[in-house]
């Protein structure tokens, strides 16, 4: 049995290609799935992933992060029709603020088709050099009120903009969470899953079913380039500061780094 699985992360589904390079079209989500299941794969949450392992299934774990409305108008009617979960990660302060996020309503609606809820903060701030008080009341009101409203509180998190340092996971640890995503794109082990930092491939628009099926597999030929990216990227943001890069960010694609 593989040790290793891959970890899928996605955002708003659209009907048409926007500007926004995360945004995946629903036909293009629909090829993904429909690959990953012709290839053997099964589609599924991070709670439910190590019971895949366990089972022997080849395993991919999907995400969606934000909280979009699209992730219960679209993605959980696609994923269901492949026999797949996923993990939605809500950002609690988003929810019904708008037509673009889900309602309460959506979220429970989702839980009780199988997936599972985890929390994208509270009002999608970057958590990184927030001030202790500042960080341990996004992670604790994102919890309790998804709890709240949804019935069960959270076991995983993903860190806004993938931004995270080591105060970051001890804040969250001691909020509750026993699970924290990541945007770094590698694979992960079954004994890293199981300790509880989650590094995830975030999926673009242009990502063809065959590059998608390359993350699932693991292949060097797909994975390597996208790390070696992230690296650079990284290593930008240091060099420029959080402010400065996402000043950046936002001037480029008009919107806040998701």
């Amino acid at each position: 049995m593989n040790d290793t699985v891959s970890v899928l992360m996605y955002h708003q589904l659209v009907d048409e290609p926007t500007a926004d390079p995360y945004d995946v079209t629903r036909a293009c989500f629909e090829e993904h799935m429909e690959t990953l299941a012709g290839h053997g794969f099964v589609g599924t949450s991070i709670a439910r992933g190590l019971h895949q392992y366990a089972a022997g299934r080849r395993t991919v774990i999907l995400t969606f992060d934000d909280g979009n409305a699209s992730d219960a108008s679209s993605a959980a009617e696609i994923l269901r029709r492949f026999g797949f979960t996923a993990t939605f990660f809500v950002t609690s302060g988003h929810v019904g603020t708008s037509p673009r996020w889900l309602d309460w309503g959506m979220a429970r609606a989702l839980r009780d088709g199988g997936m599972e809820i985890g929390a994208h903060g509270h009002t999608h701030r970057f958590l990184v050099n927030l001030p202790e008080h500042k960080l341990h009341e996004e992670l604790e009101m994102s919890r309790r009120l998804i709890g709240e409203r949804v019935g069960i509180e959270p076991d995983a998190m993903s860190c806004p903009g993938g931004r995270f340092d080591q105060a970051t996971l001890a804040a969250a640890r001691a909020v509750g969470f026993r699970k924290i995503c990541t945007s770094e794109p590698c694979t992960t082990s079954r004994r890293a899953l199981e300790a509880g930092t989650v590094p995830r491939f975030q999926v673009r628009q242009d990502f063809s079913p065959s590059v998608v099926l390359g993350i699932a597999r693991g292949e060097a030929t797909t994975v390597s380039p996208m790390h070696r990216r992230y690296r650079n990227r990284e290593r930008l943001r240091r060099l420029l500061g959080h402010r400065f890069y996402q000043a950046l960010w936002e001037w480029r694609y008009g919107k806040i780094e998701a």
